[in-house]
């Protein structure tokens, strides 16, 4: 999945692949992504938790020695990960849309502060940094040139406000700080 979606025609790279190719590729995905695909990654790195993963294995005494507990543990925060970088490549590719935006912003609202000696999830910094290349409109491209098909800023009137108002409520964030990032993402979006 985060091979076929670095694979889309988009906005920041390209594999120089035959039109064909990228435009079966590109369709394919964005009947995925029509699909809800980004509510079932964010659903799945909810429910996939390294603990309760080894609880369930334990349990049926599927876990060996502290080797292969490890392996284990190595496999699931890598498959959360390549989830979330799914949805990191899609934003750098074709900036999110209003409602996949506020469904991230949801997720990480969510998200409880680290220990101070802890540093954040990188599940979490790939779906923070989504949401930074989503508040892009291409600042190298000048304004008459840009493509309105890959900006939901530029083409969607009621994005702007919507998250706008979002990140200026007074609702409760598990990591304030996380909060204090993305308004200054927000912030140099709007400058």
């Amino acid at each position: 999945l985060r091979s076929l979606i670095q694979a889309r025609e988009g906005v920041a790279w390209t594999l120089e692949l035959s039109p064909t190719v990228a435009s079966l590729l590109t369709s394919f995905s964005d009947q995925l992504f029509e699909e809800n695909l980004v509510d079932k990654i964010l659903n799945l790195l909810s429910s996939i938790s390294v603990d309760r993963e080894l609880e369930r294995l334990d349990r049926g005494r599927a876990i060996g020695k502290t080797w292969h507990r490890q392996q284990l543990v190595s496999m699931i925060e890598e498959q959360r990960l390549c989830l979330a970088e799914c949805l990191f490549y899609w934003a750098c590719q074709n900036p999110f849309p209003k409602d996949t935006i506020m469904a991230v912003i949801q997720y990480l609202k969510g998200i409880k502060k680290p220990d101070e000696k802890k540093p954040l999830d990188p599940v979490v910094l790939a779906l923070f940094f989504s949401l930074v290349a989503s508040f892009s409109v291409g600042s190298d491209v000048a304004a008459e040139a840009l493509d309105y098909e890959y900006y939901p800023l530029v083409k969607d009137h009621t994005l702007l406000p919507t998250v706008h108002n979002e990140l200026q409520k007074d609702s409760e964030w598990g990591c304030p700080q996380m909060l204090a990032a993305l308004k200054f993402a927000w912030g140099v979006l709007l400058r």
